[in-house]
């Protein structure tokens, strides 16, 4: 998690709390799960039994780690697309918007609009204008 956390900020990504929650069973499954402290993300969910777990060389250790560590950077990372959905209104600005969020506007209201703007809607496939953010 701590490795991930280095190489978010490293990229300046900052739309993320790790926040690491163990329920630990000595007789039945254990579970480790990595939430952001903030947002009701789950960026992990892993679980095993505690016989079950272990690594026969120093060198699997290291690779679980690293598998963990790209599964965080990826999953933070990851492109999410927001869709505004509009009749006849106007978007000026969108503010603060974390990097890894891309939002695209649904505009239904197509009366005057030139034919090479107009796409079909991913969300209904009526006509309308998208505009990217």
């Amino acid at each position: 998690m701590e490795l991930a956390e280095d190489e978010l900020k490293q990229r300046n990504f900052s739309s993320f709390k790790f926040c690491m929650v163990v329920d630990p069973s000595y007789e039945d499954t254990t579970h480790v799960a990595i939430l952001d402290y903030d947002k009701p993300i789950c960026y992990l969910h892993e679980w095993t039994k505690a016989w079950h777990l272990g690594f026969a060389t120093l060198a699997d250790l290291a690779d679980a780690v690293l598998a963990v560590k790209k599964s965080l950077v990826e999953k933070v990372t990851k492109s999410t697309e927001i869709s505004v959905v509009m009749e006849g209104g106007v978007v000026h600005e969108i503010v603060n918007l974390p990097p890894n969020i891309n939002v695209a506007v649904l505009d239904y209201d197509t009366e005057g609009v030139e034919k090479e703007r107009l796409e079909i809607s991913p969300v209904d496939e009526e006509l309308c204008v998208i505009s990217k953010w």
